[in-house]
């Protein structure tokens, strides 16, 4: 039988009153009725004491609630300090989006809604700063692909080689085995003039874009300030044209006479920046 408080209270009052019958007939038992009295009294408050000792505990239970003791309170600011960072890097994310999207919708039309995810920088190699991790994975789309490109403030900035549940891995522009076809332009009065239609641009693996250009009679020679742009078939087409980055630095090149080598800064430095948005190319072909 289980002994509730109800239980428990009526039988110790049985068992006091039995007492007091028995000390009244066995007077050694108990030296003064006082003492009867005292000790009857303190049997009959046991149950009491308990029923009010689990209503107490219950009590404290909900002013803790209320008045965290000091380490509570330390568990309960960390987990909605945590909550509050993950809110705030979602928003992030969400804001990141909705501004790369306007600048991307009124510079490039050509890319399709629904085809574009925002991630955070996770993070770099440790081997090299030119492949960098974002916060996107196959459990965020399952669209995502190796190839797909990843942009940044109207810029190209890399291409995705690698893809996990959670994060993926892109080699920016600049790392050692990245090339693409590119154009130089520089806008004068409001125009672009095309200083080079078709140059191979490479990655060096030191945070800078390589180009040669031929010396030709007659050709307009580079000047730093210059704006190398895509210009790759093997990217989707909707964003051929974009900005790879611009002229730093001009020299004869020292491979080949009449030649001129180009160092090329990205228009982004990844390490500086936070957010990116990955084109989903096989949302873009369907």
């Amino acid at each position: 039988m289980k002994f509730t408080p109800r239980r428990s209270f009526w039988f110790l009052f049985t068992l006091a009153i039995v007492s007091v019958i028995l000390s009244a007939r066995q007077p050694g038992m108990i030296q003064t009725p006082r003492d009867a009295a005292a000790g009857t009294l303190q049997m009959l408050l046991v149950p009491v004491s308990w029923s009010f000792t689990r209503a107490q505990s219950a009590f404290d239970s909900v002013l803790n609630f209320g008045h965290p003791s000091p380490q509570n309170s330390q568990r309960i600011k960390f987990r909605y300090d945590r909550i509050i960072t993950l809110l705030k890097a979602r928003i992030d994310v969400l804001q990141n989006l909705l501004d790369q999207t306007h600048l991307l919708d009124g510079n490039f039309p050509g890319i399709q809604p629904g085809t574009l995810l925002a991630a955070n920088v996770d993070g770099f190699s440790t081997a090299s700063t030119d492949t960098m991790f974002l916060d996107r994975g196959a459990q965020d789309d399952r669209a995502l692909g190796a190839g797909d490109p990843v942009l940044a403030h109207l810029s190209l900035v890399g291409r995705v080689i690698a893809v996990g549940p959670q994060t993926c891995r892109v080699a920016l522009l600049t790392a050692a085995n990245m090339k693409e076809t590119a154009r130089i332009v520089r806008i004068t009065d409001g125009k672009p003039l095309v200083i080079s239609g078709d140059c191979l641009v490479t990655g060096t693996g030191l945070g800078v874009l390589h180009c040669e250009l031929d010396q030709s009679v007659g050709g307009i020679p580079p000047r730093i300030g210059d704006i190398v742009i895509l210009n790759d078939a093997d990217w989707p087409s909707a964003i051929n044209g974009i900005t790879l980055g611009t002229v730093t630095h001009i020299a004869a090149s020292d491979r080949t006479a009449l030649r001129w080598s180009l160092k090329i800064s990205p228009v982004c430095d990844m390490q500086q920046t936070h957010h990116a948005v990955i084109l989903l190319r096989r949302h873009a072909r369907q």
